[in-house]
């Protein structure tokens, strides 16, 4: 892309600026070209048609997301817990894009046998500390680290944690292979248990696209206001659920 209204440059990133604003060939000296990074083709109409991405950037709901920045956050946040790292969209719904992290625990300290490599003095080993217990990765831990140093719309709607990534015949990660996160309902919830509670998990379906609707296994009851939205008030023993 190129004209008067090309960009100078990436403020205070002059690598990226290197990378994507290059010298353009078929203007004056010193004009210069942006790489979008969008792959395109050239129609017999003499009209450009949108083939793709060169890079993993995604668009979702509006956000251009840069999946590589997630999966840093991810490897951050687990504090050297977590091993690899990979977000995808998934469209698991029609019409309904999310994001999806996955993540492998790190290899511990103590996959390595300090005997084999002592040889006989391998006794006086025996004083040292042991090695640290290998850390377990939380989801909902990682997920909310995320969060908190990334933008909404860039925090992962599930994060899954594998025992390993599965792996193409070239051994690279197979991003086609991993699998949907698995639906489960929060505990202390059950299912809608009658047509006004499936028309109300509907209508919250509709209005906010969550994976499950719910409502509390207590004495708690559904209620419809005609004119005001529905409220939880604290002590009212009313509440609504989506999850």
């Amino acid at each position: 892309m190129g004209g008067d209204a090309v960009a100078r440059g990436y403020l205070g990133r002059p690598g990226l600026t290197a990378a994507r604003f290059v010298a353009d060939p078929f203007g004056p000296p010193g004009a210069r070209l942006y790489r979008t990074g969008d792959r395109v083709r050239r129609t017999a109409q003499e009209e450009l048609e949108f083939l793709g991405r060169l890079d993993r950037q995604v668009k979702i709901r509006g956000f251009r997301i840069e999946p590589g920045e997630i999966e840093t956050a991810l490897r951050r946040a687990g504090a050297g817990a977590v091993g690899e790292a990979v977000v995808v969209v998934r469209e698991d719904e029609p019409g309904r894009l999310r994001l999806v992290g996955y993540v492998t625990p790190s290899e511990g300290a103590s996959g390595a046998d300090p005997a084999a490599s002592t040889g006989p003095s391998a006794p006086a080993a025996a004083d040292a500390p042991a090695p640290p217990p290998a850390r377990s990765l939380d989801p909902a831990a990682l997920r909310a680290a995320v969060a908190a140093v990334l933008p909404a719309h860039m925090v992962p709607s599930a994060v899954v944690v594998l025992d390993r990534m599965p792996l193409t015949p070239q051994h690279k990660i197979d991003r086609r292979a991993l699998p949907a996160p698995e639906r489960a309902v929060p505990a202390g919830r059950v299912g809608p248990r009658s047509a006004e509670e499936r028309a109300l998990a509907a209508i919250w379906r509709m209005s906010w696209a969550p994976t499950r609707s719910g409502s509390p296994t207590t004495s708690s009851t559904w209620a419809v206001s005609r004119s005001s939205p529905p409220v939880s008030s604290p002590g009212s023993g009313t509440s609504w659920a989506s999850g």
